[in-house]
């Protein structure tokens, strides 16, 4: 005779903490739980904004990370994943909503993003301490050699490291100009005529410092509005003879442009509303700002 009758259901374990990690301007790298001991394989699904779900890659067994590249900036994308057998299907993962609408520099430094009007600009001083190559710049901590340079070079305000996380750090002229790429992948240094569009985008040099100053950070009255979200904040700068200047109430930004052999031009933003260009000697230490390509 037949035994006992017995009811099972066999479970298939789902794949389960779904991150998504951006890497670069194009990239994003997907890592996931298994939890599972008899999958054949995996399928990455992604949809694109408001679309619906395709399938983007089929991975073998005991796969935990995937890495797709290509991607478009600025757009939102969804990931979920799925484990199979030859004559099974798990649910679907959680899914994971990304942007790639941060910068990336060559240090690993991430940088929050704003689009005004048909530009991208980076909502932070840039803090990099390394070419796109990888060389390293030069940090250059003494008054007399800083006056001397002929070769780019970045300090940070006061020689205080800890400046560096709320103003990123003052590079001269020299590393902006170098080959070797100071901003990161993807992303330039502005051009005088770049940053004049943005200035004219916000209303013209008598008004546009204001609203592109941070609400808070500036001496006294000096705060602006942040209508666009790029939160300049006042990080003064260095001189050529290396003593550092306006913490508080000015913030100079380099522009790629150079005006003759010794002078490039900056722009500055000051307690009013204001923001002018001027050009000056390529020995300062500025902030620098990058726009996405």
């Amino acid at each position: 005779d037949y035994s006992n009758e017995l009811q099972t259901e066999t479970v298939f374990p789902v794949p389960t903490n779904l991150i998504a990690t951006i890497i670069d301007y194009q990239s994003v790298q997907l890592t996931w739980d298994v939890n599972c001991t008899f999958e054949t394989g995996y399928t990455v699904e992604r949809k694109e904004e408001s679309s619906t779900f395709t399938e983007i890659a089929d991975l073998s067994a005991d796969t935990e990370t995937y890495m797709e590249q290509g991607l478009t900036f600025g757009t939102d994308y969804t990931y979920r994943i799925q484990a199979y057998t030859n004559s099974n299907l798990s649910d679907y993962s959680e899914e994971v909503l990304t942007n790639i609408n941060v910068a990336i520099d060559r240090d690993g430094n991430v940088y929050k993003v704003v689009k005004i009007g048909d530009q991208y600009w980076m909502a932070e001083n840039l803090k990099v301490t390394h070419y796109r190559n990888g060389d390293a710049i030069p940090k250059v901590t003494d008054n007399n050699t800083w006056n001397y340079l002929t070769t780019g070079a970045y300090c940070i305000y006061d020689n205080d490291d800890s400046n560096a996380d709320t103003y990123g750090s003052f590079y001269n002229w020299y590393a902006v100009n170098d080959s070797r790429g100071l901003a990161p992948a993807g992303w330039h240094i502005p051009t005088d005529a770049e940053c004049q569009t943005l200035v004219d985008y916000c209303g013209g040099n008598s008004v546009a410092g204001g609203k592109l100053k941070s609400i808070s950070g500036w001496y006294e009255s000096g705060n602006g509005t942040n209508d666009y979200g790029l939160s300049v904040l006042p990080g003064g700068s260095r001189n050529p003879n290396g003593n550092y200047a306006n913490l508080g109430t000015n913030a100079q930004l380099w522009s790629a442009t150079e005006y003759g052999s010794s002078l490039a031009w900056y722009w500055a933003l000051y307690l009013n509303s204001e923001i002018r260009r001027f050009s000056v000697s390529i020995l300062h230490g500025f902030s620098v700002r990058c726009v996405k390509d």
